[in-house]
C-alpha cells in the first residue's frame, strides 16, 4: 500500500465506517483534479483532493465520529445507496450541506434542449474560503485496471473498470470536454437561469478512486496525479502465490471499496488465506465479476489492495 498522506493517516483513526467514508470521499488523495476559471482558463492548484482538510474540518469529523447519527440518518433517507458512485455523491452532498464554509446551491440539476437531456450539473456551491466564488463541481469515483502491452489493449483504452466496459480514458475525456463545459453552453446557461442559480466562476473536475496494475508496468493517463492511489490486479491462478506472505485478509464487498479498512480491523476480524481462497472460489462459481481483497502482513502492515480477476477477464466479466 502506498504511503498515506498526513490527512489520510488522520482519517484512518475514525472508527465509524460511514464517517471514515465521508472523510476519505472529501479529503483523500484524488486520481485527477482539474480546475478552470472563466476569467483565466486552467487554474494551477496544490489541492489534490476534493476539499482541504482544515483543523476545523478534522475536528468536525472527529465529533461526528463520536455521535454519527446525523450522517447515518441522512444516508438512510437516500435512495440508491447500494450503488457506490451514488453513495459517494451522497457523502459529498452531506459535506457541502453541513460545512460552514460552503453553501450548496445545486445538486443534480438537469440540462435539456427541446427534446432530450444533455447532462446535469453534479454540484454547484459557493465557497466562502475563496471569496465567495461560485463553483461547478463534477465528480466520479472509479476503479480501473491497467492492461499491459502483452494483452494487446486498444491504445486509447488501456485502463478498464472491473466490468471491462468502462475505460478511464473515455471517462476523463467526457468529464473534461463535456460535463465541465455545461455552464458555458446555451442550454446549461438557461437551466441555471431558470433555477435562479448564479453562473459559476470556476469549473472543477475530480475523479477519486484507485488504479490497479498488473505485474508488468502500465503508465496511467498523463492527466492523472502522480500520487494517485495504486493497488495490484492478478488472475485467479496466481492468487496463492500473491498472498503467500499475507497474515490476515478479507474479501471486500463493493460498499467497502471507497476507504481502506480501519487500522487494526484485519488483525481482529480478518480471515485466513485458506478461507479467503474458498470464498473467492465460491464467488467465481456464480459470477465472473472481479473481486477486491485487502490484507496485512505478519507485522500488521497494510498490503496493496488487489483485484482478483477470472481467466476470461476482460472478455467476460458479467456480475
Amino acid at each position: 500500500m502506498q504511503v498515506l498522506t498526513t490527512d489520510e493517516a488522520a482519517l484512518q483513526q475514525l472508527t465509524d465506517p460511514l464517517v471514515r467514508d465521508l472523510g476519505w470521499a472529501c479529503f483523500s488523495q484524488a486520481m485527477l483534479v482539474s480546475a478552470e476559471s472563466d476569467d483565466s482558463g486552467l487554474l494551477g492548484s496544490d489541492l489534490e483532493s476534493l476539499f482541504l482538510l482544515t483543523p476545523q474540518r478534522l475536528q468536525a469529523l472527529q465529533s461526528l465520529d463520536q455521535t454519527p447519527r446525523e450522517l447515518h440518518d441522512f444516508l438512510t433517507a437516500k435512495t440508491g445507496r447500494r450503488r457506490l458512485g451514488i453513495y459517494f455523491e451522497h457523502l459529498i452532498e452531506f459535506f457541502l450541506s453541513n460545512d460552514p464554509g460552503m453553501d450548496l446551491l445545486v445538486r443534480n440539476l438537469p440540462v435539456r434542449d427541446e427534446n432530450r437531456t444533455l447532462g446535469e450539473f453534479d454540484f454547484i456551491y459557493r465557497d466562502h474560503s475563496s471569496g465567495g466564488q461560485v463553483i461547478h463541481l463534477e465528480i466520479a469515483l472509479k476503479f480501473y485496471m491497467g492492461l499491459a502491452d502483452s494483452m494487446q489493449p486498444q491504445p486509447d483504452r488501456r485502463w478498464l473498470g472491473p466490468g471491462s466496459q468502462d475505460a478511464l480514458e473515455d471517462k476523463i475525456d467526457k468529464m473534461l470536454t463535456q460535463q465541465s463545459k455545461l455552464a458555458s453552453s446555451p442550454y446549461g446557461h438557461k437551466a441555471l437561469q431558470n433555477n435562479g442559480t448564479p453562473l459559476p466562476q470556476v469549473q472543477r473536475v475530480v475523479i477519486a478512486g484507485e488504479l490497479f496494475v498488473p505485474s508488468e508496468t502500465v503508465s496511467p493517463p498523463t492527466q492523472c496525479l502522480p500520487r494517485h492511489h495504486r493497488g495490484d490486479w492478478i488472475r485467479l491462478a496466481v492468487l496463492p502465490d500473491h498472498i503467500r506472505d499475507w497474515q490476515k485478509t478479507t474479501l471486500l464487498s463493493k460498499s467497502d471499496w471507497l476507504a481502506p479498512l480501519a487500522d487494526g480491523f484485519l488483525s481482529k476480524h480478518g480471515t485466513s488465506k485458506q478461507t479467503l481462497q474458498q470464498h473467492i472460489a465460491e464467488h467465481f462459481k456464480q459470477s465472473q465479476f472481479p473481486v477486491m481483497i485487502e490484507g496485512i502482513d505478519e507485522l500488521g502492515k497494510p498490503l496493496p489492495r488487489t483485484f482478483v480477476v477470472p481467466p476470461s477477464w476482460p472478455g467476460n466479466s458479467a456480475r
